[in-house]
């Protein structure tokens, strides 16, 4: 197959894509297996996790856990 007969068939996936692919979760599906084909990782935290981890990252914050940007550049220089 030519390279234009390669980039013809992706013009026409992507038209296909964007014509009748309509829902959230078939977009995540394929976009998944668009990862696997590429050979990446393709996991999603879910957003209650998410939500869980600032939760507790801002209470680390307010109680003085945390340090600045600046002070982490600090100490990796120091490394």
């Amino acid at each position: 197959m030519t390279t234009m007969e390669i980039e013809a068939r992706k013009a026409l996936l992507i038209r296909e894509i964007l014509a009748d692919i309509n829902s959230e979760e078939a977009i995540r599906k394929l976009q998944e297996l668009v990862h696997k084909l590429k050979g990446e990782s393709s996991y999603t935290m879910p957003s209650s996790l998410l939500k869980e981890y600032m939760a507790q990252a801002e209470k680390e914050d307010e109680a003085g856990l945390s340090i600045t940007s600046d002070e982490l550049d600090k100490e990796i220089q120091s490394w």
